[in-house]
């Protein structure tokens, strides 16, 4: 069959979605625009900047991810289609991992703002549940894994709200490029210094160069990327409630630090969730201020 055969062949009595009016294809248009998109990868705060299109002749909805960090840890194309002759939904989650992860497509179908789609992974299967509030305008995303048991666990939790839209006040809105006169905004190109109390400042500096390394003096620390991010005020993250700041240190070898610092007497506590971004420890110092150890992943797989 030629592909001109082919082409109408498939044409043949079948409307696009972009003549098809229909209450599933209205559920994908309000994933249209711009979104924040907030939330938890198991126990670590996420965001992201995602955008929704039609593409394909508005065959599909695409919902593009990228997070925030600079440069971006992790990227993500998701294709949401509606099929008119089985009722259901397909979806594709293409990401920066490739082929591998991308041979399995979702089905699933939309009971109300709610539609709840199956992955088929080979090594688990994961649930995605997308929730419209149309009343408020936003979404959530719940991905949920599952055991060998068969109970389900929430993988990853998302909040979308609309991205503020050009000319708005808000921080999260204004211009990284250029300031209101349009002249090249000026940056800081690091930080400089990590400054705070401790009720005895001499000791507490040894005992951070004496077990992880940090000197008192000028630090010149290995090239990589720096997290700057405040988090609500009634975050549980830091454990104590008193404490208003946490240091995270990026390390090369998870394992042998905290080997070196369980040597020393030194209580660890190692996340055994293995993130996109890498892999997390915690301790305290003496003075109670927790401490995240951070080794970096060059590739993980998100779902």
């Amino acid at each position: 069959m030629t592909l001109s055969l082919l082409c109408a062949h498939n044409l043949q009595g079948t409307a696009s979605a972009e003549d098809v009016q229909s209450a599933d294809e209205a559920y994908l248009d309000a994933l249209q625009g711009k979104w924040l998109m907030e939330g938890t990868l198991g126990s670590k705060p996420v965001t992201y900047a995602a955008t929704g299109e039609r593409v394909l002749r508005a065959g599909f909805l695409k919902l593009h991810m990228v997070d925030a960090h600079e440069p971006p840890q992790y990227q993500a194309d998701v294709f949401i289609g509606y099929d008119p002759k089985v009722h259901d939904f397909i979806v594709h989650w293409l990401d920066q991992f490739g082929a591998p992860g991308a041979r399995v497509v979702a089905t699933g179908k939309r009971n109300g703002d709610r539609l709840v789609v199956i992955f088929p992974y080979a090594d688990g299967t994961f649930r995605d549940t997308f929730t419209h509030n149309g009343s408020a305008d936003t979404w959530t995303l719940l991905l949920e894994s599952q055991a060998q048991s068969g109970a389900w666990s929430t993988f990853a939790r998302y909040t979308l709200r609309r991205a503020a839209p050009v000319g708005s006040t808000s921080i999260a809105a204004s211009s990284a490029q250029d300031n209101n006169h349009g002249v090249p905004m000026e940056r800081v190109s690091g930080i400089g210094g990590v400054f705070f109390r401790g009720q005895d400042p001499k000791a507490l500096a040894g005992w951070y160069e004496k077990h992880l390394g940090v000197t008192s003096q000028v630090w010149q620390q290995a090239a990589g990327p720096t997290a700057f991010q405040p988090f609500p005020k009634d975050t549980d993250y830091f454990g104590d409630p008193s404490k208003q700041w946490m240091l995270d240190f990026r390390v090369s070898n998870l394992d042998a630090m905290v080997a070196q610092l369980r040597a020393m007497n030194i209580e660890v506590k190692v996340d055994p969730t293995v993130y996109p971004y890498g892999r997390f420890a915690r301790l305290h110092d003496p003075d109670g201020n927790p401490i995240e150890l951070w080794e970096p992943a060059p590739s993980g797989k998100p779902k």
